[in-house]
Formats: structure tokens, C-alpha cells, sequence
């Protein structure tokens, strides 16, 4: 990894094909940010973006995506206020259209960021990757690990909050439910130990 205090980071998922995964992008160590710029790169027979939500962390930011064209979403931040944390910038939806066993990475380029005075903010990238396969029971977010995030975004399914996802289901009912969430739960404890 780079040496750089903020980093822009791509998340890695498993999506089974034709099924949609969520991919987080995150910021790390932001330090008196008012204003992001970037580019982030998929390839376009791999896996398609169908929305763009901005994130957690830049609530307060005036956001403008654009995803129109195959390929590459553009993103742009702004706001008058300073920002300083770690968590989300925003969360990419795609589509998995390629075939069992491909993968898409997930780059960033024309990465800007500034402080509320205008002054430039070093920013390094880290990029992800999407692999399209058989997603592991329970990883609701595709991220490959079944911990606490799936339990939430089982409940969330629940309470129709996201679409649901069948990877969830964990009792076979056809549907996520509480109980869905408790058993990733349980398992999750178990696999840590």
C-alpha cells in the first residue's frame, strides 16, 4: 500500500452472475477535506454500475455522479464545510454480466481533493476487485467474509431497506427474515472463534 495519510479505497465482492453486490468506496484518514474529485475504472463485460448513493461520511457534500457511460463512474464532492474521519464516500451498485470466474478491477483515476481554503490534499488509491462466482451462503455484501455487516444487511433486506439478496437466506424459507440474521450471526461467531 501506498504511503499516503488519505486513501481512497475501492472495496473487493463476490457476486454470483447476474445477481447485484453493493461495493463500498471508503476513505481513510481524511483530514480537512471539502471538495473530492476521482474516476473509478470496471471493466464493462465484467460487471455494469446500476446506482450510486453517496456515502456516510460525506452526508453533508453535495454529490454529482455520473455513471452514463460503460466502464467508468465519475464522482464529484463539495461542500464548505471540512470533513474529517474514515467511512464511506459512496456505494456502487453493479450487475454481474460476465461468466463464472471472471473478475473486473476497480481503479481510480483523476483523483482530486481539496481543503475548504482550496488547498491540495495528497490522496493515494488502493483498487478492489469484483469476481463473479458462487458468493458464500450468508455474505450478504459480498465482501467475501461472513461477519456483522451481513447480519445488518440481512435485516435491512428485511425491512426492505435494499433489495433483497437470496445469498442470505440461510433457512431456506425463499426469503431473508430475522431468522436469516441470527444464523449469520451465529456463524460468523463461529468462524471467529
Amino acid at each position: 500500500r501506498p504511503e499516503f495519510a488519505l486513501m481512497l479505497v475501492a472495496d473487493s465482492a463476490t457476486v454470483a452472475a447476474g445477481d447485484t453486490v453493493q461495493v463500498p468506496v471508503r476513505l481513510e484518514n481524511a483530514g480537512g477535506l471539502a471538495s473530492l474529485g476521482f474516476n473509478l475504472h470496471y471493466d464493462p463485460a465484467v460487471v455494469e454500475a446500476v446506482d450510486v448513493v453517496k456515502g456516510s461520511l460525506l452526508q453533508s457534500f453535495t454529490f454529482v455522479p455520473n455513471a452514463n457511460e460503460p466502464g467508468i463512474v465519475r464522482f464529484g464532492f463539495a461542500s464548505t464545510t471540512e470533513k474529517s474521519g474514515s467511512g464511506w464516500a459512496a456505494v456502487v451498485e453493479f450487475r454481474a454480466v460476465g461468466s463464472a470466474g471472471s473478475t473486473s478491477d476497480l481503479t481510480f483515476t483523476d483523483v482530486v481533493a481539496a481543503s475548504a481554503a482550496g488547498a491540495t490534499l495528497d490522496i493515494g488509491t488502493e483498487a478492489g476487485v469484483i469476481t463473479i462466482g458462487a458468493p458464500q451462503d450468508g455474505d450478504a455484501n459480498g465482501d467475501g467474509r461472513l461477519n456483522e455487516a451481513d447480519v445488518l444487511h440481512a435485516l435491512r433486506m428485511y425491512v426492505m431497506l435494499e433489495p433483497e439478496n437470496l445469498t442470505a437466506d440461510m433457512n431456506g424459507s425463499g426469503s431473508v427474515t430475522p431468522d436469516d440474521a441470527r444464523i449469520i450471526l451465529q456463524q460468523a461467531a463461529q468462524r471467529r472463534g
